[in-house]
């Protein structure tokens, strides 16, 4: 059996992603299945899509949106439907340049299903919400999703923001007695010129989520 992986395990933003499906009741008692992919360094939610079907088509085609914006490689994990095994999955990947099949998946589809467990089925699902209508539904998942990747501070990336560690990495600095570790100077200089340049590129400033250590 695999050990859990950190993210330290995963080397960089966009080169490890995760694709789940998890199945909530929330639209006027019917199932909703909502997708995602998930960046694994990070844990920025890089796609989602809510349908009331659940097939492969209806991934692929959310899958296509980050493999379209990819500047290298990326190695992808389908952990849901006979995951790397699934011969549609195994095809789509083949077919990608910029795609790379996993070496062993044995760790995440424990990650995968422990992400949807804590962030979405628990939030929408245990939480005892539903949507009068499916669009109802969508727009609640969509300033969800938002929420997530801006203003929840995860602990398995240091109680940081995931589009923080997305856009300018882990901190290498010394930690600090809150225990919370910093960016180290050089780092904060970079990530200032980073930071710079995309707002330059006229990036909203919500979206640059500069660290302040």
């Amino acid at each position: 059996m695999g050990r859990a992986r950190t993210t330290r395990d995963f080397e960089a933003p966009l080169a490890n992603l995760l694709v789940g499906t998890c199945e909530l009741q929330v639209y006027s008692g019917h199932k909703v299945y909502l997708s995602v992919v998930l960046d694994a360094y990070s844990r920025v939610i890089l796609q989602f899509i809510a349908s009331l079907e659940n097939n492969e088509s209806i991934v692929l085609n959310m899958v296509d949106k980050v493999v379209e914006n990819l500047q290298r490689p990326a190695t992808i994990y389908f952990c849901q439907r006979g995951g790397y095994k699934n011969k549609i999955y195994q095809e789509y990947i083949e077919s990608q340049p910029m795609l790379k099949a996993p070496t062993s998946t044995s760790y995440i589809s424990n990650y995968i299903n422990s992400f949807f467990a804590r962030y979405l089925e628990f939030s929408f699902a245990r939480g005892g919400f539903e949507a009068p209508t499916f669009d109802d539904f969508f727009e609640t998942v969509k300033s969800y999703v938002d929420l997530y990747n801006y203003d929840f501070p995860h602990a398995s990336i240091g109680r940081r923001f995931a589009m923080c560690v997305f856009n300018y990495g882990l901190p290498k600095g010394k930690r600090r007695s809150s225990g919370v570790v910093a960016y180290t100077e050089e780092q904060m200089i970079e990530i200032r010129a980073k930071a710079q340049r995309l707002r330059e590129q006229g990036v909203p400033e919500r979206s640059i989520a500069e660290p302040r250590i």
